[in-house]
């Protein structure tokens, strides 16, 4: 017995004024600190690869405040057991004119769990039936709980019941890709022009490495009466105080969050002098420094411990960030409600670090040099001169800085070539459990995806695997609240502060989506009048 929900997608279209009508070309100009690291939608690892996806792609669902919007599922059917999902897909075409079906879907999940997938999102379609089980070799892709059973049906089945499964197919890697063109083109992706075969509510014009990218209205897209703007155009600038005076010069639109930032010391001026343009709204993010478990001196637990605990997180808040974070002690944001109790320990943390020296067999002299290493960001610079000094201090030691362009700084974590590393994490959806399932198994794992620590235990395991095995809140609450412990206990991670969403926005520019999860969407994007952005 199967109950049928038709899901209605109202369309909200924003009007522009007539003066604005008037305007050919209306353009969006934004920034990213760093280059998208890919194209495919399957391969998102960053902010501005998520970004650029969500203006070339779309799959079944789109992120919105109530969680999930229909995009190209026009209806579905769910079970009893409510573990299996049928989507009617609404009629929709590729960037090329080909239809987009149902076994592009099946052919672009599959992929995404080969066991030589790259893709780093891949744990969130391991509710799939068979999903892990593929993406671990041991069964073919073919027997994985995802079949089309025509051009329009997309059939789903999954292991259990989850209440964040539509949330999960607003990501990136649920959507789908061009399958019949893949097979001629295996890289496709590295098309970088309008030539680039995409579905989403733009499509690609042109992308010069290290310095723009530009995208334009789809005009095959199949809600396009909804799209009001002509083109959006992304800058590459790294530096922020470069990018900021390039808005306050009327040369962007956008600045800041979630694609680069604003620069900290600026916020006291900007708060003044532009206080309808700044916006600042709590994320679902978390900021950590990462210890390699691995290497010298941090596969020493207590030592690791004692950094972590050395750590003074209100003065950087108070005295570098200045946007609202909050301190954390915890790696699961508030926002997301889950009782996680008090984290705290009386040990001082040189007490520790000698205890962790004794157990080495160093002293301060013989002990491995340590070197912090974080993204080239004037705001993570400054938090990790202030941490650099506080560890000084403390132990009475010299740690060196070291700062790398972000995707190079990306390639360093993920190979572990480093002792301490700081990235911060959004969430991707709703459910709190997907802060920790990062570190279910180490990167070199088959199923590692973004856990670079090293860092495993069987019981933080066991501990999630529980949570997925009940539908009691408040049970799974408490087990996901015990597996964070017990990841802040290791201090393979240290969470610094909650995040926030610091950016400026132009007075006509209306209308763009930002959730707490950095869903950043222009789809319904406009410009109030003709005194806004207008490529020359």
């Amino acid at each position: 017995m199967y109950r049928t929900i038709f899901l209605i997608f109202c369309v909200c279209l924003a009007s522009c004024s007539s003066n604005h009508k008037n305007t050919s070309e209306p353009t969006v100009r934004i920034n990213f600190h760093s280059e998208p690291t890919s194209l495919d939608p399957r391969l998102v690892r960053d902010l501005p690869s998520m970004t650029i996806s969500r203006m070339l792609f779309e799959g079944l669902f789109r992120a919105s405040d109530d969680g999930a919007t229909p995009a190209l599922a026009h209806s579905m059917t769910i079970s009893e057991d409510l573990c299996t999902y049928s989507f009617e897909l609404r009629p929709s075409c590729w960037s090329d004119g080909s239809a987009v079906t149902a076994y592009d879907f099946e052919y672009a999940w599959k992929s995404v769990l080969h066991p030589h997938s790259l893709s780093e999102s891949a744990q969130q379609l391991f509710i799939i039936v068979g999903a892990k089980e593929a993406k671990l070799g041991k069964i073919p892709t073919q027997d994985i709980g995802v079949q089309a059973i025509n051009q329009n049906v997309l059939v789903v089945r999954l292991e259990r019941p989850d209440p964040y499964f539509l949330e999960r197919l607003c990501h990136p890697v649920a959507c789908p890709v061009p399958s019949k063109l893949l097979s001629k083109q295996p890289n496709w992706d590295h098309c970088y022009n309008k030539n680039f075969v995409c579905n989403g509510p733009f499509i690609l014009d042109k992308w010069e490495h290290g310095d723009h990218l530009r995208v334009t209205k789809n005009p095959l897209y199949w809600d396009k009466n909804a799209v009001q703007l002509h083109s959006i155009f992304i800058t590459m600038v790294e530096d922020e105080h470069t990018e900021l005076n390039m808005y306050e010069n009327g040369e962007l639109d956008w600045a800041g969050s979630p694609n680069s930032s604003v620069p900290p010391e600026a916020l006291p001026h900007l708060k003044t002098l532009l206080p309808d343009e700044l916006f600042i709204q709590p994320l679902a993010g978390t900021y950590c420094y990462k210890f390699n478990t691995k290497l010298p001196p941090f596969n020493n637990a207590k030592i690791r411990q004692a950094f972590s605990r050395a750590i003074e997180r209100q003065p950087l808040i108070d005295n570098i960030l200045q946007a609202g974070q909050l301190a954390a002690c915890h790696l699961i944001p508030p926002c997301l409600n889950i009782d996680q109790g008090a984290f705290c320990t009386l040990t001082h943390p040189r007490a520790l670090f000698e205890e962790g020296l004794e157990e080495m067999g160093w002293t301060r002299q013989t002990m491995p040099t340590i070197t912090l290493i974080f993204s080239r960001s004037e705001k993570h610079q400054k938090v990790a001169q202030a941490v650099q000094q506080q560890w000084n201090q403390i132990f009475d030691i010299k740690v060196n800085l070291q700062s790398y362009e972000w995707n190079i700084f990306l390639e360093k974590l993920a190979r572990g070539e480093y002792q301490v590393g700081g990235r911060g994490w959004i969430g991707e959806f709703s459910d709190p459990k997907s802060f920790l399932e990062i570190y279910l198994y180490d990167n070199q794992h088959e199923l590692g995806s973004g856990n670079d620590t090293g860092w495993e235990d069987p019981l933080f395991r066991t501990l999630l695997e529980r949570a997925d095995q009940t539908t009691d809140k408040h049970l799974r609450d408490q087990l996901l609240a015990e597996a964070e412990s017990r990841l802040l206990s290791s201090c393979a991670i240290s969470p610094i502060y909650h995040s926030t969403a610091c950016y400026l926005k132009k007075p006509y520019l209306k209308n763009v989506y930002l959730s707490k999860f950095c869903d950043l969407d222009f789809k319904t994007a406009y410009l109030e009048n003709s005194n806004a952005s207008c490529m020359r």
